[in-house]
């Protein structure tokens, strides 16, 4: 099973709305939400695809480039050669093409973060919008604060 990292801010590439591209640190709400304003961003479209079914054909662009062909798993269970010999010999056998709709479950928008003193020593608490508390804690730690994990409280 293909497992893609989600770091908690993204480098090189935005795959979809929601991925985090800046962080803004101050000591107080107002100053960080003026240091949010001076944020400025410029993408360049890349190649997409729209329809699911279109996502695993050749020359598809990756969404990942170490996931080949955009397939993230595929599981197989039950005994295929007695299914495939049942379709063989029904009497009718019904195909029909499902369109899943593209659906996004609003992990966007910002952050709200604050410092407190767990246990007597300085802490960040970080307040997001993630449903992926403890990954993204780990990984903000480690590669955007460059603190231990143990400084910011999910």
């Amino acid at each position: 099973m293909y497992q893609p990292r989600y770091p908690a801010l993204v480098k090189d590439r935005v795959r979809w709305v929601g991925d985090y591209v800046a962080f803004v640190v101050a000591e107080t709400m107002h100053q960080a939400m003026d240091a949010a304003e001076l944020i400025e961003v410029d993408y360049e479209p890349l190649p997409a695809v729209v329809a699911t079914a279109d996502a695993t054909a050749a020359g598809a662009p990756l969404v990942f480039d170490d996931c080949p062909n955009n397939i993230c798993f595929v599981q197989l269970f039950g005994d295929k050669a007695a299914t495939d010999a049942a379709f063989a010999q029904a009497a009718h056998v019904v195909k029909h093409r499902l369109v899943i709709n593209r659906r996004y479950c609003g992990e966007h928008g910002a952050a709200r973060q604050r410092w407190r003193l767990p246990c007597g020593r300085p802490a960040l608490t970080v307040y997001s919008t993630l449903q992926r508390t403890f990954p993204f804690r780990e990984d903000l730690a480690k590669t955007v604060l460059k603190v231990p994990e143990n400084r910011v409280c999910a």
